[in-house]
């Protein structure tokens, strides 16, 4: 697997540096079960996994940025939202300011 511009120890590095790698948990596992129920019931089911991933962010206090609109059916649910845009330019800034210190 190839990296452009850089190779994968130093985007795995940005990434650690970046982002909070959260695990499912017990909490993890009620919410999405909790999420899931009350979807169900309303008839607005959205893909299981994402029920997963947004629960790991809420339980986890951690924003989630996504493309993927039916992530704003969550925010009921005390999902938060970031502006996809805006982090990858947040990520490019920071890539350009570690080249600088090399």
């Amino acid at each position: 697997m190839e990296v452009i511009d850089g190779d994968i120890e130093y985007a795995k590095i940005i990434l650690e540096d970046l982002f909070k790698i959260p695990y499912i948990s017990n909490d993890v596992i009620k919410l999405a079960s909790k999420i899931y129920s009350q979807l169900c019931r309303r008839g607005e089911l959205i893909p299981s996994p994402d029920v997963i991933v947004a629960s790991i962010c809420i339980v986890n206090e951690i924003p989630l940025a996504t493309y993927d609109q039916h992530f704003k059916r969550l925010i009921n649910f005390e999902l938060k939202l970031r502006n996809s845009i805006q982090v990858i330019s947040e990520l490019k800034r920071r890539q350009d300011s570690n080249k600088l210190g090399d």
